[in-house]
């Protein structure tokens, strides 16, 4: 797993990517190779995601583009400036044998659109010294064809005591 800025098309832009892979004592039972990436422009706004799944036999590649909707072009591409998102979903599948599938999608929603991997870097990136106790977010994201809707809710601070008995 990582995430770097980079520049995409004279923008800043960062880009995160996981990566998963089943542990060899498991391997017999399924093999699994997955990965995700998304970019985000400086807003921390989705761009892009794409997805590869390798599992068995089961093989595909979704790609995300997000066309967020500005209700002020001159403020810019802050999350609070958006008041909706388009999403255009192509999905490439091939099960076993079988000839491979291709699909698209379009969706929209209000607000900021997510991915599985852009709305765990969102979620990371909140100030929860700033927020109040019990103070709930809502998150949409798409996964394939269809969209959820992720809560976090902020519980207040812990202590928490690492392994090394430091406690932060």
């Amino acid at each position: 797993s990582y995430f770097k800025e980079n520049t995409r098309d004279g923008q800043t832009q960062f880009h995160g990517q996981l990566a998963a892979k089943t542990l060899s004592v498991v391997e017999h039972i399924m093999k699994v190779r997955d990965t995700l990436d998304c970019w985000f422009n400086a807003d921390m706004v989705p761009l892009e995601f794409r997805k590869g799944t390798h599992e068995g036999s089961y093989n595909s590649v979704a790609h995300y583009a997000y066309t967020p909707y500005l209700h002020n072009k001159e403020a810019g591409s802050k999350i609070s400036n958006i008041d909706s998102t388009k999403v255009l979903v192509n999905r490439w599948i091939k099960k076993g044998k079988d000839p491979s599938q291709s699909e698209s999608h379009v969706f929209s929603n209000k607000g900021v659109a997510y991915d599985m991997l852009s709305v765990f870097y969102s979620i990371r990136r909140l100030d929860f010294g700033k927020m109040k106790k019990g103070k709930t977010l809502r998150y949409v994201c798409y996964d394939g064809v269809k969209s959820q809707i992720i809560k976090v809710e902020f519980q207040g601070e812990e202590e928490c005591e690492l392994r090394s008995d430091k406690k932060y």
